[in-house]
């Protein structure tokens, strides 16, 4: 079983579409978090990109923390627009993407009888903030949790929020840092590798055809963010950040992942600085993926999904 944790932006739209069409009996809910808007507008975004998806795929939505612990959020607005995807609402009425929307309580309770029914584990997928990963540890219990893929942190590069930090570790380095300590097997993405990945403007403007999901409003979406990206930036398309964490999650097999000691500033003149310790002897909390198959990983954000019966097997053409 997947659980994925999302914050409701463009990217996030991607991921969630993506896994839809991937692995939708392996989903078994998905929780709303703060970061690239509010929670209750990360909810409402969750609700509507799951309901572009044809056949629509409808889990289990949790309402998630609206900030961190400290009482913080940073929203990305700039980047995601004021709706959090770029203006795609108003391409395509909203349509109903989930089974329900309850508490992170009842979310819980519920994933745990399905669990206990049949006797299964869960992988967490986080690609907003990671205030509710340790929040779904504690209450799901360790035990039941194989392993956790964060979209988060930056290690040789700058970051897209201060010069040292990425924005889901800065928006809550002590829900990353409580993550890490939890004993869990954590797989960590960060801007070292998204970067390596550009969806283009040209790739995008495809999309429109899509008939798998509403291609119009994917297109919308994604348009919108890598003109934010240009302007900011200088880049002509943008990072599809959360459909690459995904794919690390479906195939680590595809992945160049470096073992090593990750750590996390919480103070606040460098909060969210992500430090990678590989000396020998360092303490191994993480792997962080650097690398990988870059060409299997363009497939399956470009081509593969968007198959009638896509399989995340695949391998791209020669």
């Amino acid at each position: 079983m997947i659980i994925i944790d999302s914050d409701g932006g463009v990217d996030d739209l991607l991921c969630l579409v993506m896994a839809s069409r991937l692995v939708a009996k392996e989903i078994g809910g998905i929780t709303a978090v703060f970061g690239n808007v509010s929670v209750d507008q990360a909810a409402s975004n969750i609700v509507y990109s799951l309901g572009l998806v044809n056949p629509p795929v409808k889990p289990l939505l949790g309402f998630g923390a609206k900030e961190a612990g400290d009482g913080f959020s940073h929203f990305a607005t700039t980047i995601h627009g004021r709706d959090g995807l770029g203006g795609a609402r108003a391409i395509r009425p909203q349509g109903a993407g989930v089974s329900e929307v309850i508490s992170l309580d009842e979310f819980v309770d519920r994933v745990s009888d399905k669990l206990n029914q049949f006797q299964q584990k869960v992988d967490l997928l986080g690609v907003g903030p990671a205030t509710n990963i340790p929040i779904l540890i504690k209450r799901l219990g360790a035990k039941r949790i194989s392993r956790i893929v964060l979209m988060s942190g930056v290690f040789f590069d700058y970051g897209n929020v201060t010069n040292w930090a990425e924005f889901n570790a800065y928006n809550d380095p002590q829900a990353l840092t409580d993550t890490l300590a939890a004993g869990i097997p954590v797989t960590l993405v960060p801007l070292d590798l998204c970067r390596k990945i550009l969806l283009t403007s040209d790739r995008i403007d495809a999309f429109a055809a899509a008939t798998v999901v509403d291609g119009p409003a994917t297109a919308a979406a994604l348009r919108d963010y890598a003109k934010a990206n240009e302007r900011q930036g200088g880049i002509r398309g943008c990072f599809p950040h959360d459909a690459i964490a995904l794919l690390v999650l479906l195939r680590p097999d595809q992945f160049y992942l470096v073992e090593g000691g990750v750590s996390v500033d919480v103070d606040a003149k460098s909060r969210g600085r992500t430090r990678l310790n590989t000396i020998g002897g360092s303490h191994v909390n993480a792997r962080v993926a650097l690398g990988g198959r870059l060409k299997w990983v363009r497939w399956m954000i470009e081509t593969e999904w968007l198959q009638e019966d896509p399989s995340i097997f695949s391998n791209p053409v020669d």
